[in-house]
């Protein structure tokens, strides 16, 4: 058998320079600690699945039922197209 994903609309913040206090308004309870290493921006996210790293370029999206989660930049942009 075959199935379609169904359509869903998600909110999501990607993880790039500047967007602190976005991600701090979107996701108040769920980054746990954030910051550079490298040169490059991360995030510890609470998931329902435990403690995740999203890394600078990654989205941290906001599932339908109000879970949060770090998918990476390709396959988000494979996944989901912008919505006004």
């Amino acid at each position: 058998m075959k199935y379609r994903k169904k359509p869903v609309v998600i909110e999501a913040v990607q993880l790039i320079a500047g967007c602190g206090d976005e991600m701090a308004k979107f996701a108040p309870n769920h980054i746990i600690d954030w910051g550079h290493k490298d040169g490059k921006l991360w995030a510890t996210i609470k998931t329902l699945e435990g403690t995740m790293k999203a890394n600078e370029g990654d989205f941290v999206i906001k599932g339908v039922k109000g879970e949060f989660y770090p998918v990476k930049n390709d396959i988000f942009l494979e996944t989901y197209e912008k919505i006004d």
